[in-house]
């Protein structure tokens, strides 16, 4: 990967640091992608430069167009050409019935998990043709397959991302360029204890998180480092026969129902 430039969206923190800091360490120059938190953006790119490798963090909400634009420019002027994408910036927003949820989130969703990466796309694809490398990782979910509570959009938008990646592996194969999708379970980050926290009050359960945790089959939940790991994978060199395709990276969990959360009530 020495050499390649690889944007991150989401690189500030979570799941996305640690595929920024992954992949840095594999030799590419990383562009950390952040909405608003800088600090942590900030943080990102200092543990990669500690780590004598080289990155830089740009600004964008990613809903919106002339922003996307903007870092991607930025991104390509003082980093390189741009020949890895991930697109992992996500948004879920739960609402406990279907007619509570304002339909300018539901928009909202699709704009940033759905529209921008197809827009990323577009706006980094010449880069890989020119550079005659391309990866393109998209960050879906295990819910896109089974289904999860009080998140309609989000669940709608990761299924979107799989058929997206479907759909332009095809379109970018005789380009030599790779599109794929990692679709984590449960991860242990802040939106997970966010998650479960909401289960607890709107289902009337308690100690949710604990309670599902025993129903997994490893009995334990995925760390944003194991994701990095496959995202890593896909994006080196080693990967070109594997393209359109979802890898699902959940400790186990697609082996049980997620609906089973209501019977914990």
């Amino acid at each position: 990967m020495r050499g390649r430039v690889a944007l991150v969206t989401g690189g500030d923190r979570g799941i996305g640091r640690a595929i920024s800091l992954k992949l840095a360490s594999l030799g590419a120059k990383v562009a950390v992608g952040f909405r608003k938190n800088i600090d942590e953006a900030k943080k990102t790119v200092a543990l990669i430069k500690d780590a004598g490798h080289e990155a830089e963090y740009f600004q964008a909400d990613v809903s919106k167009y002339d922003e996307v634009k903007r870092m991607v420019d930025e991104a390509r002027r003082s980093l390189g050409p741009i020949t890895v994408l991930v697109n992992n910036a996500g948004l879920g927003i739960s609402s406990p019935k279907i007619t509570d949820l304002p339909l300018k989130y539901w928009q909202l969703q699709i704009d940033v998990n759905l529209t921008a990466p197809f827009v990323l796309s577009q706006l980094v694809v010449n880069d890989m043709i020119n550079e005659g490398y391309g990866r393109i990782i998209n960050l879906s979910s295990l819910s896109a397959f089974l289904g999860l509570e009080f998140t309609s959009g989000y669940v709608t938008t990761k299924a979107g991302i799989i058929g997206l990646t479907r759909a332009l592996a095809l379109d970018l194969a005789s380009h030599g360029i790779t599109v794929n999708a990692v679709a984590p379970g449960f991860v242990e980050t802040e939106m997970i204890d966010g998650y479960f926290n909401m289960i607890d009050k709107w289902l009337g359960v308690k100690n949710s998180k604990e309670k599902y945790l025993k129903l997994i089959p490893t009995h334990r939940y995925v760390t944003p480092e194991e994701v990095a790991e496959v995202v890593a994978f896909l994006a080196r060199p080693e990967a070109k026969a594997i393209t359109g395709q979802v890898i699902i990276v959940d400790a186990g969990a697609s082996l049980i129902p997620m609906r089973v959360l209501k019977s914990m009530s």
